[in-house]
């Protein structure tokens, strides 16, 4: 019991820590809505999309893409009117974060990802947004469902 008790004790400080550095670095967050994120740094991504309970569908593009800003656009639409109970939408900046984005094989921009509790569940990759929105209803009935046994 103590060590089970000592290991989510440790979980939630080195939580607290990532979140401290990262504040503390001057990052900034900006959301047009409580299921937008911003990804703005690597630890936020392991927080925000690998560790979230609901679903996370997160846009990889590079911010000079003005195309996959349009697109963007759209998705941040999409899941504010429709889904913003059921699932996240996390905006990740390609250009920002090469290492990572090698890390996780993101190789051709605009990708779209679906995750749930730290596990890419699908994936989209370039202007495909019918098959986009197919992924986003996919992961809102994840998000529903556990919406419906969690509240």
């Amino acid at each position: 019991m103590q060590r089970k008790l000592s290991s989510s004790l440790a979980s939630v400080l080195w939580t607290f820590i990532v979140i401290a550095v990262t504040l503390l670095d001057g990052a900034s967050v900006e959301a047009k809505s409580k299921n937008i994120i911003d990804v703005y740094s690597p630890p936020v991504f392991d927080i925000a999309v690998l560790r979230n309970q609901k679903p996370v569908i997160v846009f990889f593009a590079s911010k000079q893409c003005v195309i996959c800003e349009r697109m963007l656009t759209k998705l941040e639409d999409k899941a504010q009117d429709e889904y913003s109970e059921d699932l996240y939408l996390a905006r990740f900046d390609v250009d920002k974060f090469p290492d990572l984005v090698e890390a996780l094989g993101v190789s051709k921009t605009p990708t779209v990802r679906s995750y749930m509790k730290g596990v890419m569940t699908d994936e989209v990759r370039g202007l495909k947004l019918t098959s986009i929105y197919d992924m986003m209803e996919r992961a809102a009935k994840v998000g529903k469902i556990r919406n419906r046994f969690s509240g």
